[in-house]
């Protein structure tokens, strides 16, 4: 199992955990999990897709919202090709562009990461294109969590 975290002042912060091809909740509950090429909170429901031409989409349909594209582990926004966030596998850091912050990656398996396992975390854990879903105990989303810990940090 992976932990996806952040570094603080006195102790590291759990956003989540990634295990294979679902991602939990940092109190290990299911948050949500790649389905072929979407990625879906618990019960189902589809947050994004990715085409297979890197696209990442909020709908599968033909007539398809494009929000950013994937190349080479970063992600970027469809219209003015600005970097949001970067996956360095070989660091086990995802970087933020937005923000500037790092997000950490720790554990097994780092190494056999994905493009779409970047696409699931991105999607699923840091709430990309704000298509969060809801944690196990209705709290707000990660990003939100995320989003007060670094307010806090500062």
């Amino acid at each position: 199992m992976i932990e996806v975290y952040t570094k603080g002042k006195k102790k590291d912060e759990i956003i989540g955990l990634v295990d294979g091809k679902k991602y939990l909740s940092k109190k290990k509950k299911l948050w949500g999990y790649l389905d072929g090429n979407a990625a879906r909170i618990k019960n189902g429901y589809p947050l994004l897709y990715i085409k297979d031409d890197g696209k990442i989409t909020l709908n599968d349909d033909w007539n398809f919202e494009e929000q950013g594209y994937l190349k080479e582990n970063q992600i970027f926004y469809i219209g003015s090709n600005e970097l949001i966030l970067s996956f360095h596998k070989d660091k086990g850091e995802i970087e933020n562009h937005y923000n500037n912050k790092r997000i950490y990656l720790r554990g097994e398996g780092i190494d056999a990461l994905t493009s779409m396992d970047f696409f699931g975390i991105s999607a699923i854990l840091l709430d990309l294109f704000a298509g969060a879903g809801e944690s196990e105990d209705d709290d707000d989303s990660i990003l939100d969590d995320f989003t007060d810990f670094l307010d806090d940090l500062i």
